[in-house]
């Protein structure tokens, strides 16, 4: 059962309104006809969204919202890890474990090497936090495959960093494409420029 569902909806419309509409003739009593006729419009938004199925509409944008800035904003791969635009910026369960083993952490995870990693970044050069490809100094095509638009048709890409202007060098990537144009590491391999 999702949150929404947990939810009692009429209720808690049924009683916004009420509550509006209490605020209003108060409203109305201080101010005249004109405030309190604007409060009371005001106050039937809840229960109009509730009867005509909008708030299910206004709770999963919400979350959509909520969902892509917590993944864009708190994982550390975001600002990390430059391969190319629409990258989930996720690893694979196995490349995670490649990345680790091929920056000298096995014992250690993934998040432990980016981070690592993310303090060798030259933050004095330009675009340094951007993750377009055109800021990072990493090529917008490969083998023939624009990294900005790939055709329909593409569903896996090989980035060389030894391509790519900004250090450090991440060696090679391999990502492949998932679920509504998002794409995610699937392999990894230390390579010498």
């Amino acid at each position: 059962m999702s949150t929404y569902d947990k939810i009692a909806w009429l209720p808690l419309c049924g009683g916004l309104t009420g509550l509006g509409l209490v605020l209003s003739y108060l409203a109305m009593r201080r101010r005249g006809i004109g405030v309190g006729l604007r409060w009371a419009a005001w106050s039937l938004l809840p229960i109009a969204a509730y009867l005509t199925g909008s708030i299910e509409m206004f709770w999963k944008m919400g979350v959509a919202i909520g969902d892509f800035a917590k993944g864009f904003a708190f994982s550390p791969n975001n600002l990390t890890v430059p391969v190319g635009t629409k990258v989930t910026w996720e690893f694979k369960d196995s490349a995670k474990q490649q990345f680790a083993n091929n920056f000298d952490f096995p014992a250690g995870s993934c998040e432990d090497a980016v981070r690592q990693l993310n303090a060798r970044i030259d933050k004095s050069q330009r675009g340094y936090k951007n993750t377009w490809s055109d800021y990072q100094g990493l090529p917008l095509s490969v083998n023939g495959v624009n990294l900005k638009s790939p055709p329909s048709g593409v569903t896996s890409v090989e980035i060389s960093s030894c391509e790519v202007t900004v250090s450090p060098k991440l060696g090679w990537f391999k990502v492949e494409k998932v679920d509504r144009d998002q794409w995610i590491i699937t392999q990894h391999r230390r390579e010498t420029c």
